[in-house]
């Protein structure tokens, strides 16, 4: 009852307190830990001795097996055989498992007991059964070695407490590592900001100079030169678009009978495939005008019944071959000719004057200075939200685990 009530007591003890300026939190802690490391390292030093004598116990009780004598001498002769393999196995076993022991430093600690705790399990396991035949014969002697053994344990997981307080001091110094990084990016920030407001800086003045110099370029004659230019090569657009839509619409009229015919006839197939996809083009080229003769010989094939279109339909692809004249496609060639003589023309005066390549080269530099300009103010408002942060976050988590692992309401105090 006395033992509950001073856990009690002791629980509901107020945590010590400690103001430490948050400048100085890594040498409080590099303080603190060298007076746990120094302790630790006198309590570790005085467990030695007698970690050192518990080994020497192992060896004493493993020597005492191996000479044991049977009580009765006139066990049978196989029975002295397996007593003395699983004697031998049993042994063999544990003076591995031992020799392979070594007290650990101060920080090898952690290790050891880890390889201590998984070295020891396999070898339980592997001198299990030579341990049940032995408790016919020799249970005090292999008993007591095991007895020993587990003594030994105990004082490894005592070297646990040793070093309890370093562990703890490290798990405050993780959040404290949080924080130094957290102000060493805000400090980045702020660099950062600097940077991209001047870049931000460099881009406006570097992109008024830019729309300074394609206004000067879009006021001068030659730039006026440029869209009188531009005008006569928009006019000219249309008026070929509108020449090719006519010729198109035509051949488009053709189109059923010409898909029939070219399944019937054995000549020109290809050039009736190019009509079919791309007449502008493919009369473009048609120099000789073969289509007359392809007309004119699906006409009688149309007149004939022989290619099956229905009586509007058949009316309306005679009357478009009709219209497929000599000299309308010879007018058509030769008006789309001067108009694409024109149009390459116009480009090539265009192309001859310098505001063209100028301006070209000016609105490309616009571009590239708005998505500089674009990049700069992302990157200026990102630094700007990193550089706000005030680690409350951080120093909630320090605050935290001080209290937690240390048992110290630390309290962080900016200067």
């Amino acid at each position: 009852m006395l033992s509950f009530l001073k856990k009690l007591i002791r629980k509901t003890e107020p945590p010590q307190g400690e103001a430490v300026a948050v400048d100085m939190l890594e040498s409080w802690l590099a303080q603190k830990l060298a007076a746990a490391r120094q302790l630790a390292q006198q309590q570790l030093d005085a467990k030695r001795p007698a970690m050192r004598e518990q080994l020497g116990a192992i060896a004493s009780s493993i020597a005492a097996l191996q000479h044991a004598q049977l009580m009765n001498p006139n066990i049978p002769e196989r029975a002295k055989q397996v007593m003395g393999g699983n004697r031998d196995a049993f042994v063999r076993g544990i003076e591995q498992f031992v020799h392979s022991l070594t007290i650990p430093e101060l920080d090898g600690v952690p290790a050891f007991q880890q390889q201590f705790r998984e070295s020891l399990q396999s070898t339980l396991l592997a001198v299990n059964r030579p341990f049940q035949v032995l408790q016919e014969f020799f249970s005090h002697e292999a008993k007591d070695v095991l007895n020993r053994i587990h003594e030994f344990e105990r004082q490894v997981l005592e070297l646990g407490a040793c070093r309890a307080p370093i562990d703890s001091l490290n798990a405050v110094g993780l959040a404290i590592d949080a924080l130094v990084v957290a102000r060493l990016r805000k400090n980045q920030a702020r660099e950062q900001s600097h940077v991209a407001r001047s870049d931000l800086a460099c881009a406006e003045k570097e992109l008024a100079e830019t729309q300074s110099r394609i206004r000067a370029l879009e006021s001068s004659p030659e730039h006026q030169l440029l869209m009188d230019l531009k005008a006569k090569l928009e006019q000219n657009t249309v008026a070929k678009r509108q020449l090719r839509a006519g010729i198109s619409e035509q051949f488009s009229a053709l189109e059923p009978a010409l898909k029939k015919y070219e399944h019937m006839t054995l000549h020109h197939q290809q050039l009736i495939r190019d009509y079919l996809a791309n007449p502008v083009e493919t009369l473009a080229r048609d120099r000789d005008l073969v289509i007359l003769h392809i007309l004119r010989a699906m006409r009688k094939e149309v007149e004939a019944d022989r290619i099956d279109l229905k009586d509007r339909r058949k009316e309306k692809v005679i009357a478009m071959m009709d219209a497929l004249t000599p000299e309308a496609l010879s007018g058509f060639l030769k008006q789309y000719g001067a108009l694409t003589q024109l149009q390459e023309r116009l480009i090539a005066e265009a192309d001859k004057l310098d505001v063209l390549h100028r301006l070209a080269g000016e609105r490309k530099q616009a571009e590239s200075l708005i998505a500089q300009k674009a990049d700069a103010e992302r990157r200026q408002r990102e630094a700007e939200v990193s550089a706000a942060s005030d680690f409350s976050s951080e120093k909630t988590a320090i605050v935290a685990v001080a209290q937690e692992r240390l048992g110290v309401a630390l309290q962080i105090v900016e200067k």
